[in-house]
């Protein structure tokens, strides 16, 4: 609704009575500024002002009242926007990476690393919302200089894809490396949201992925409502949560110490019809990520941040971390992919503790979303 929601964290709240203060800045929405119906793009950060937003993707769609269904929403154009949020002005650039069809990805999964400058838009769509393309790469935004590029082809879910960032050049789609999963696979989504929590021994990297809808966008299929966690280097996904309200479209953010905090959203969705979360429909929810359990308190000065028990019974060791899994079941796929992570093949020791960053990051990126073979993205820092 061209509108910007800031949520104040400052103090503990509790949901049931009025959840958390918020504050809605408009953003004054021009001519010259993307569409204010948009749904779906990413938001980065602008390291050369700490004042800016950089906005990419998404599409437009215009609900037909307050809380109806949407219809299918169209893609924007392919545009790098900028919002100032002390002048309150937008600005575009050019478009952003020439694509045929000058029209950006929706519905993709996104991350950055500021301090390098760079931004990522993994996967998507592309079209009018009834006649759409599956997008199958990945968009290297440079957060300076706003150029862009494109790399990768993604997998599936129980195949995990790490780009190692710092050997991208100019020109170049950087080095890749995969590494398959063990445990059970969750199923192919689009639109899930994602928090990375780690052990206090930094034994074990554990992204929360949270609902989402079916990878197949032709069929009238429900979405999700379920959490798993994927703990590196381990490489071991584990479901930790399902429940009856299923949601997809969230923005998921680590609040507090040891909480998920997951806002807006659809409710309910089922075929094509996104039922956007109300007021009094879990619009906003915290999941706690110790002992696996919805909340409706927010909780500042929480405890700290423990491996829950249905994670360490697979990868062994206790709350604290201590696991006795230190690499992927049946080893790394190759040296390279070993070193990321401060191991060597067949070595039964290594220092993981390096690789928190590089975890982070990939936990914005997880859900790899969309294509036909859904996959992820890791992105290594170091």
């Amino acid at each position: 609704d061209g509108r910007l929601i800031k949520f104040d964290l400052s103090y503990s709240w509790d949901v049931r009575m009025g959840g958390p203060p918020t504050q809605h800045d408009d953003l004054n929405i021009t001519s010259y500024s993307p569409p204010a119906q948009l749904m779906g793009a990413a938001l980065f950060r602008d390291p050369s002002n700490d004042h800016s937003l950089i906005l990419y993707g998404g599409g437009v769609s215009y609900p037909r009242s307050s809380f109806e269904y949407l219809p299918p929403s169209a893609s924007t154009n392919d545009t790098l926007w900028t919002y100032d949020t002390v002048a309150r002005m937008w600005s575009a650039g050019k478009s952003a990476t020439g694509l045929r069809s000058g029209k950006a990805p929706r519905r993709g999964a996104s991350a950055e690393a500021p301090e390098l400058g760079l931004a990522f838009y993994l996967n998507g769509v592309i079209g009018d919302g009834r006649n759409d393309s599956l997008f199958e790469e990945m968009i290297i935004i440079n957060t300076l200089s706003r150029e862009t590029r494109t790399v990768g082809d993604m997998a599936s879910l129980d195949t995990i894809w790490l780009l190692d960032v710092a050997s991208l050049s100019d020109n170049g789609t950087g080095t890749w490396y995969s590494q398959k999963t063990s445990g059970r696979t969750p199923l192919a989504r689009a639109d899930s949201c994602l928090v990375t929590a780690t052990a206090p021994d930094h034994s074990s990297y554990n992204i929360y992925m949270l609902g989402g809808i079916s990878s197949d966008i032709s069929l009238p299929q429900p979405s999700i409502d379920d959490v798993w966690v994927l703990s590196l280097p381990q490489f071991v996904w584990t479901q930790v949560s399902a429940g009856a309200k299923p949601t997809s479209g969230r923005a998921c953010q680590l609040v507090g110490k040891r909480q998920m905090l997951a806002m807006g959203g659809n409710c309910n969705v089922t075929s094509k019809r996104d039922v956007p979360c109300k007021p009094g429909d879990n619009n906003v929810v915290v999941f706690e990520m110790t002992t696996l359990k919805w909340s409706p308190l927010f909780v500042k000065e929480d405890k700290e941040y423990r491996v829950p028990r249905a994670v360490y019974e697979w990868i062994g060791g206790d709350g604290f971390g201590n696991a006795t899994m230190m690499r992927p079941e049946g080893d790394f796929s190759n040296q390279g992919l070993a070193e990321m992570f401060g191991m060597s093949l067949g070595s039964t020791n290594g220092n993981s503790s390096s690789t928190g960053d590089a975890v982070r990051l990939a936990g914005s990126l997880l859900p790899g979303i969309f294509p036909i073979t859904v996959g992820v993205a890791m992105l290594n820092l170091l």
